[in-house]
């Protein structure tokens, strides 16, 4: 486990958030990227989250999968397509 998101956080049904595993305002870290109506939420991580092409990358609530995902660098939304 990485990190643990606020007790208190919402997320609304449809709702996006843009996670960002670096501290803000930590110049190392530069600005964090921003995406138009998504809002972002500091994973507060030292270091890089992902690894390169092929990352997995699982959300869960109370240890249950709420998400998946992929990373892909190739594809604009950085999500690699499911089988």
């Amino acid at each position: 486990m990485l990190g643990v998101i606020d007790p208190g956080f919402t997320l609304q049904p449809g709702e996006k958030i843009l996670l960002v595993s670096g501290m803000p305002g930590k110049k190392s870290h530069g600005e964090p990227p921003t995406r138009e109506g998504m809002r972002i939420y500091f994973l507060l991580q030292r270091e890089p989250l992902l690894q390169g092409d092929g990352t997995l990358l699982r959300l869960a609530m109370n240890q249950l999968e709420v998400a998946r995902v992929v990373y892909d660098r190739e594809v604009p939304t950085g999500v690699a397509a499911t089988p």
